[in-house]
């Protein structure tokens, strides 16, 4: 008897391992869609960032060649150019004073020059170039010869020991003002004269990424267990009831401490927003789950704090840097907040365009304190360049601390949190940055 009870055991639990499988094969197949995708997604901002780069060079190209060049002073830095003819390289006033023209090219390579500070730099090359230095590499070479049967562009990652860059190369087709200077060499308008390469660091783009990653792994894994869980449920369940009716004397007394722990150990449906560029939960989503982190306060009789935290003088970093280096730098800080809202007892979210929030039981004033300074820290040790920053040269946090050490029924959870935002609104109208701690304000 006992051994028949054993093999129907093992049968169900043949079929239900084949669920779980199928289940199992799901979320891996979804895991390896979802980190391709933000691979893919990495190409396509570096894609984008290079050809947004191209056509302001080649604007500049255009403009210059429509004036026929410009002329410069002529200093150590800004010779002749010798590859021009000797009737158009110069020219000097009635004063005496000696002036070089800057054709498209020399221009082009200047320009280059100064891209190094910029975390980006470019080579305008060609398959036939007049400058020694113009000389493709191999990579270039490749793109050249595939840009005349009929590519538009091409972006690669390369990857050494030192470091991982983007390339970026599109062409550059002859018009009717480059034939004074090349008409010489047989090329006619349209014709693919040469191509402008751009290397960008890779490194900002992929620490977004590996961030992104990391989360759709830990998402994954949760909604793996969780699923998993309901469904062998009902089979941990039969073979706790098939043992305590083969062991015990009282089988209906053992099933109910078989079952008990099992059903108390379900876990809660969720439906959590979050926002698209930070990766956060969203304002809605901070309002839905802060009152019940207000009532778990009042009822254990812990401290609270709110930290309202808001990016310096993000219009200007976003009227320099753009949309697309912008949500970067939300992602970034978005995830130094999430990692410091850490922890069981505590909620964060992507509050407004530049804002968030941190909602956190159990802190002390010292320790509320020390949590904002780290994060302001964090921040900064990024190292996000922000030129046009007046008090730092990189992206810097205001974060504004408040903190109840005990809630009562008379006080109010918005009046609490529209206290420190008012407190961070008023430090950032009289230009203070840093820790605010409206606790003692």
């Amino acid at each position: 008897m006992e051994t028949a009870r054993h093999s129907n055991l093992g049968s169900r639990s043949a079929y239900w391992l084949l669920p779980i499988a199928v289940w199992t094969l799901l979320v891996v197949a979804s895991l390896i869609w979802n980190v391709n995708l933000n691979r893919s997604h990495a190409f396509e901002m570096a894609a984008e960032r290079g050809r947004v780069l191209f056509q302001s060079i080649e604007i500049t190209r255009k403009w210059n060649a429509k004036h026929g060049g410009v002329f410069a002073p002529t200093t150590e830095n800004n010779p002749p150019n010798p590859y021009l003819y000797p009737g158009l390289r110069s020219m000097t006033d009635s004063s005496g004073n000696s002036y070089t023209r800057i054709n498209p090219a020399y221009m082009t390579r200047q320009i280059s020059e100064l891209a190094d500070n910029y975390g980006f730099n470019f080579h305008l090359t060609s398959l036939k170039p007049l400058r020694p230095e113009n000389e493709p590499d191999s990579w270039e070479r490749e793109s050249l010869t595939a840009f005349e049967q009929g590519i538009t562009e091409r972006t690669s990652l390369i990857e050494t020991p030192e470091k991982k860059l983007f390339r970026y190369m599109a062409p550059l087709k002859v018009e009717p003002s480059c034939l004074a200077c090349h008409a010489h060499q047989g090329y006619r308008v349209d014709d693919i004269r040469g191509g402008i390469s751009i290397n960008i660091d890779a490194r900002q783009i992929f620490d977004n990424i590996y961030n992104t990653v990391a989360i759709i792994i830990l998402f994954h894994l949760l909604l793996w267990g969780s699923i998993s869980y309901l469904m062998s449920a009902p089979l941990l369940r039969s073979h706790a009831g098939k043992h305590a009716s083969i062991t015990s004397p009282s089988p209906r007394r053992t099933t109910r401490k078989a079952v008990a722990p099992i059903s108390m150990a379900l876990p809660e449906s969720s439906n959590v927003q979050l926002d698209n560029i930070s990766g956060l939960p969203t304002l809605e989503q901070f309002k839905k789950s802060a009152p019940s982190l207000w009532k778990q306060a009042m009822a254990r009789h812990q401290p609270i704090a709110y930290l309202a935290i808001e990016i310096d003088q993000f219009q200007s970093y976003l009227e320099q840097y753009g949309h697309l280096e912008a949500d970067l730098c939300l992602r970034q800080v978005g995830s130094q907040v999430e990692r410091f809202a850490h922890g069981s007892h505590a909620i964060c979210a992507h509050t407004g365009v530049t804002s968030f929030a941190i909602l956190k039981l159990g802190l002390s004033e010292r320790m509320m304190v020390n949590l904002a300074t780290s994060l302001c820290e964090e921040v900064e040790a990024m190292k996000i360049r922000h030129r046009r920053a007046t008090h730092a040269k990189v992206v810097t946090i205001t974060c504004a601390a408040t903190l109840l050490k005990q809630v009562t029924h008379s006080q109010n959870l918005d009046d609490f949190i529209a206290g420190a935002n008012s407190c961070l609104q008023r430090a950032k109208s009289e230009q203070r940055y840093g820790i605010i701690n409206c606790t003692s304000d």
